[in-house]
């Protein structure tokens, strides 16, 4: 797999995991077209699931449906990791639906595969969630049994040795409220807060609601409110987390302000609301046209993603209609490295990657016009559909473009040597595969010949 393609892999991963859903959505898709091109079917569903997770977060809970459907019938494994996220992803939008009995359903359901399976950190998760259920449903002493069990896994599991789990953390202090057990409250207050940066972390904004409610129970309004304004002002770029704390400063705010004062503020939060309303219908109406706009995924399906130049899938639905708009002459043109094979077992895989995107930038500034069409035809061999007036031209065009292309270098500054094939044809009518043949002819010719020069295709 491209080096630039794990890249981009890594890339989705972090934005996901830190919750950077707007860098998220603008390279979820295309990440989720490279896993299925490469056959990899276990990223693909950890990409889809990953996605459902992400529009959940933003209420946009039929494209969530949407995706999770997508990816159904990839997941027939009930044994696998991917299956138990699956069930579990399908229990949390029933539950934002507020169908809460079969939300509860999917939540034991994963449980027991969770449980068979052995898979203990799901299995945290899982018992977390089936806690915030009773939650919900106010069922506080049984919402506590919960996350005590999904406490005891982390601890067992060792799991903040790495991460924190401040999202269990928090609900677990959010129910010990509820059922006055403030000691213990201020216990896991204290444990997370001696997580070095811990306001860092995902879900930093739970834990900080969680506190509030600490300081409310024992009445302390004030340090509430002053808690509140100074996250809001280090939080004020990151509108989500913003927007979470500002209602609840706004419930706090009525046992500190004066009356006219808490007037001004309902006011301000009044027209905050709406403008945040608006925008988010806006984004929404993005995210939608994104997600089922087929034009979107059609032309990330015809791009080449180490060059970001056109594929040879675009070859293939547009190369008959190209020549078929051709009023001049057409070439084609083939041309690839010279030893590549030398150059990967030399430098490795990522300089040829490199050498690979050097050509594909050369050819597209050499050929940078409408009458000419450059594809990554594939591996290091590259095409260009070319409209030209005559075979003198061609040959004088092929001379310039392999003297620009071997002036380039690589690694220890190796010159990049290329061989070209190519053919020409005055008029039409234009049959694209017999082109390639020919311009395939004559590269083969090249070959034979020692490289590092071009031919043209001449019938018998």
């Amino acid at each position: 797999m491209k080096q630039q393609t794990s890249t981009l892999f890594e890339k989705v991963r972090k934005y996901y995991e830190a919750q950077q859903y707007p860098q998220f959505f603008q390279l979820i898709d295309g990440a989720l077209l490279l896993a299925e091109q490469y056959g990899e079917t276990d990223l693909f569903i950890e990409f889809t699931l990953h996605k459902v997770s992400a529009y959940f977060q933003f209420c946009d809970y039929e494209i969530a449906i949407q995706a999770l459907q997508e990816v159904e019938h990839l997941i027939s494994d009930e044994a696998s990791e991917a299956y138990i996220r699956y069930v579990n992803a399908k229990a949390a939008i029933h539950g934002a639906l507020e169908d809460h009995e079969t939300c509860y359903q999917y939540l034991c359901e994963a449980k027991r595969l969770a449980i068979q399976r052995q898979s203990m950190k799901s299995l945290m998760i899982i018992e977390a969630n089936i806690g915030n259920y009773f939650y919900e449903k106010q069922r506080y002493d049984e919402a506590l049994v919960q996350l005590k069990r999904s406490l005891q896994i982390c601890d067992d599991l060792q799991y903040e040795a790495q991460h924190l789990y401040l999202s269990g953390r928090s609900r677990y202090i959010q129910i010990c409220i509820k059922l006055g057990l403030l000691e213990e409250a201020a216990a896991h207050i204290a444990h997370v807060q001696r997580v070095p940066n811990y306001e860092q972390l995902p879900h930093y904004r739970m834990f900080i609601k969680a506190v509030v409610a600490y300081d409310c129970a024992r009445e302390q309004y004030l340090c509430a409110y002053e808690r509140l304004q100074k996250e809001m002002q280090a939080l004020h770029h990151h509108e989500s987390s913003y927007s979470y704390l500002y209602e609840l400063f706004v419930e706090v705010a009525q046992h500190v302000e004066p009356l006219a004062q808490y007037v001004d503020t309902l006011r301000a939060y009044y027209d905050y609301r709406q403008q945040r309303e608006e925008e988010h219908q806006q984004q929404r109406a993005k995210r939608l046209d994104m997600y089922f706009k087929t034009d979107h995924l059609q032309q990330l399906s015809w791009l080449d993603p180490l060059t970001q130049i056109k594929n040879r899938r675009y070859l293939d639905d547009h190369g008959a209609s190209w020549l078929a708009e051709s009023t001049t002459g057409v070439a084609v043109i083939l041309f690839d490295a010279d030893n590549f094979k030398h150059i990967n077992d030399t430098y490795g895989h990522s300089m040829g990657d490199e050498v690979i995107s050097l050509m594909a930038k050369c050819a597209e500034t050499f050929f940078d016009n409408e009458d000419a069409l450059v594809i990554r035809y594939g591996g290091d061999e590259f095409l260009v559909l070319c409209r030209i007036e005559d075979e003198d031209v061609l040959h004088a065009v092929l001379d310039s473009f392999q003297c620009m292309m071997h002036a380039q270098s690589y690694g220890d500054d190796e010159p990049l040597y290329i061989s070209i094939g190519a053919t020409f044809q005055q008029q039409a009518p234009y049959v694209l595969d017999a082109l390639i043949a020919h311009a395939d002819a004559a590269l083969y010719a090249v070959k034979q010949q020692g490289r590092q020069h071009f031919s043209i295709y001449r019938a018998q």
